[in-house]
C-alpha cells in the first residue's frame, strides 16, 4: 500500500490531504470526511498500486522508474518518503522523466491518525 503523512484541509471541492510539496488529494468520500476532521495533527493517506488511475486532477509526481512484468507495468513515482507505486497495464505510455497525474478511486482510499496508526472510519 502506498502511505504518504499529511494534513487534512478544506478545498473547494471538499475535505482533502495536503501532502506539503505533492499538493493536496482529491476530495475524500463523504462518509468518512467528519472522522479525518477531527484528526488532529498529521495523517496517513493510503491507497493501493493497482488502484491508481491516470487523470487529470489528482497527485503530480515525476516518474523514477518503470518495471514491465509480463502483462503489467509497475510506474514508481517520486522519491524517497513521497515514492508510491502505480499499477497499469503495459500499454500506459510513461517514461522516466515525464509527470504523471495519478489518483485512487476515492472509494479505495483509507486514512489513518499518523499519532496512533488506527484506521480513520466512518460513524
Amino acid at each position: 500500500m502506498n502511505l504518504l503523512k499529511g494534513r487534512p484541509a478544506t478545498s473547494d471541492r471538499g475535505l482533502v490531504v495536503d501532502l506539503g510539496p505533492l499538493g493536496v488529494t482529491p476530495p475524500l468520500p463523504e462518509e468518512i470526511a467528519p472522522a479525518v476532521r477531527s484528526v488532529h495533527g498529521e495523517v496517513v493517506y493510503g491507497f493501493r498500486p493497482e488502484q491508481v488511475t491516470l487523470a487529470e486532477r489528482g497527485l503530480s509526481m515525476p516518474v523514477s522508474f518503470v518495471e514491465r512484468i509480463g502483462a503489467r507495468t509497475i510506474i514508481h513515482l517520486g522519491e524517497g518518503e513521497s515514492a508510491v507505486k502505480a499499477v497499469f497495464e503495459n500499454d500506459v505510455g510513461l517514461s522516466i522523466g515525464q509527470t504523471a497525474i495519478v489518483a485512487p478511486p476515492a472509494s479505495s482510499v483509507r486514512v489513518f491518525d499518523a499519532a496512533t496508526g488506527l484506521a480513520v472510519r466512518a460513524g
